[in-house]
């Protein structure tokens, strides 16, 4: 489906990533074509007529052109920027596009955590809802002169990676074979943050997995979040792209390893740092000396 140029999303802060999607289904579009020939046909005119515009990153019908106030308001001006991110409130089955039902918004943090955790997951898709987590890693990042450490684990899905997602990140099925189940990998990471904040380049994404996969669990995730690519687009306006190896690499920071969560982590850590210092200076954020 080809993207179209010139509109931005408000959820998860990619540009150029908008496509147009007509509404209603296709299966009963096609069964009403087989065996209602004139009803099929109202039916086609009206999915044609009546397409949406929607993110093809995180599902969001959000979405401004690039010259809107709305975008420009996102980018880096006084108004502070915003993600909005569905969390429940309560364990939940994911549905639809994978958005929870309580509506959460995130801004810039008041003050740099003192210690954090920075995350990032690969999936076999875009939608929560229907794919799932094949990798997750997390660098915690303790606190001022304590050593940091890394959690990386690979997560069985119960179907095939898509070759697609293969050739993005390089996650073969042999890689996830040996690998545990979501219900063993959960656990183990939530134990990792220690209850600290958690830092991801655009939460919205990596948090609508996190929590369908903790529902299936029957964890809660009880931590702080904060989204790096708010603070990026706050820190360093007018950047041609905020997509997290471009970030990097407009900081200088290595960019190696791309499309695997703990080369994210890196990259997203080098982000967060660079992004937070900066606010910090400006007086847009407290540093983390001020914190707690």
């Amino acid at each position: 489906m080809a993207k179209e140029t010139g509109w931005g999303c408000l959820t998860c802060g990619t540009e150029d990533q908008v496509v147009l999607r007509p509404r209603g289904y296709f299966a009963l579009e096609l069964f009403l074509w087989l065996f209602f020939l004139l009803p099929g046909l109202f039916y086609s005119m009206w999915r044609v007529s009546t397409k949406y515009r929607v993110c093809s990153v995180c599902g969001s019908e959000d979405v401004v052109p690039l010259t809107s106030p709305k975008w420009e308001g996102n980018g880096g001006n006084d108004s502070a920027p915003r993600v909005i991110i569905d969390i429940p409130d309560e364990p939940h089955r994911p549905r639809g596009n994978g958005l929870g039902a309580t509506r959460k918004s995130y801004r810039l943090p008041i003050a740099l955590p003192r210690g954090f955790v920075v995350a990032d997951v690969e999936t076999t898709g875009l939608d929560a809802a229907r794919h799932e987590i094949i990798e997750l890693s997390a660098i915690r990042v303790p606190g001022p002169r304590e050593k940091m450490e890394t959690f990386n684990e690979f997560i069985l899905p119960r179907r095939n990676v898509p070759k697609e997602i293969m050739k993005l990140t390089g996650i073969t099925n042999e890689m996830v074979a040996a690998a545990g189940t979501i219900d063993d990998v959960i656990p183990e990471w939530l134990s990792f943050t220690r209850g600290l904040p958690i830092v991801f380049y655009n939460a919205p994404f990596d948090m609508r997995f996190l929590s369908a996969a903790a529902d299936v669990c029957g964890c809660n995730i009880r931590n702080e979040v904060i989204c790096a690519l708010v603070m990026a687009r706050r820190a360093f306006p007018g950047l041609g792209s905020y997509r997290l190896a471009d970030v990097a690499r407009e900081i200088g920071a290595p960019t190696d390893g791309a499309h695997r969560a703990l080369a994210d982590c890196r990259m997203t850590l080098c982000v967060f740092a660079a992004a937070g210092a900066k606010l910090a200076k400006q007086g847009l954020i407290a540093p983390a000396s001020s914190a707690g």
